[in-house]
């Protein structure tokens, strides 16, 4: 399958029938509707929106890992995130991360706890420009890994990636990309080489047409 990035507001996922959701994502949905706060269950219901919307599979077909990535039973690969305004979807036809986040200065932390000295000085120089690049790029590789935070984040950097270069993790290769949208910045982290993703920001009438 080609490549895939995609976008959906949450502003959007207001608008998603309760019963389009008790239909093709009902295990979701009761997740969902445990969040305290009213957006992060939006957020949560935008996922399966996306995951069961846009890529048209069953909730029963998705597995997880033990660490809990989720996978499809297929020939697909996926991984999903939110953060602030957006849900986002990443889709190839090998294993991917994707990470989101909102750019909120409050939540710059730079320590040798989540980054390597490297990592560090160069962030350091221009915080607010290069934070958020860096940890998106590093949780999309985490991810896409399927370790999540048992892959410790201080002991591998993602300067090579930020310089354009492939990302060799215990000799598996990622390649990385990172952008801007709307006050929020997205990474990705892909085994495909030739990895040229469609970037799609789609309306909820995308979804349940």
């Amino acid at each position: 399958m080609e490549g895939r990035i995609v976008i959906l507001p949450v502003s959007e996922v207001v608008k998603i029938p309760r019963e389009y959701c008790e239909k093709r994502f009902p295990r979701r949905l009761a997740r969902a509707e445990r969040f305290v706060r009213k957006e992060d269950g939006l957020r949560c219901i935008g996922a399966g929106a996306l995951i069961y919307g846009v890529l048209g599979i069953e909730e029963e077909d998705i597995i997880f890992n033990g660490s809990g990535k989720p996978y499809y039973r297929g020939d697909m690969y996926f991984n999903v995130s939110h953060s602030g305004d957006y849900v986002v979807m990443a889709a190839d036809k090998d294993e991917i991360g994707i990470d989101i986040e909102k750019e909120d200065a409050s939540r710059i932390c730079i320590t040798e706890k989540f980054f390597t000295k490297e990592e560090i000085d160069w962030i350091s120089k221009y915080p607010k420009a290069r934070f958020f690049r860096a940890w998106t790029m590093k949780e999309s590789v985490m991810k896409a890994e399927g370790k999540g935070f048992e892959m410790r984040p201080g002991l591998f950097s993602v300067i090579p990636a930020i310089c354009g270069e492939p990302l060799d993790i215990d000799g598996t290769l990622w390649y990385c990309d990172s952008f801007r949208i709307d006050g929020h910045r997205i990474s990705v982290a892909a085994r495909s080489k030739n990895f040229k993703p469609r970037k799609e920001i789609v309306a909820i009438e995308d979804i349940l047409k």
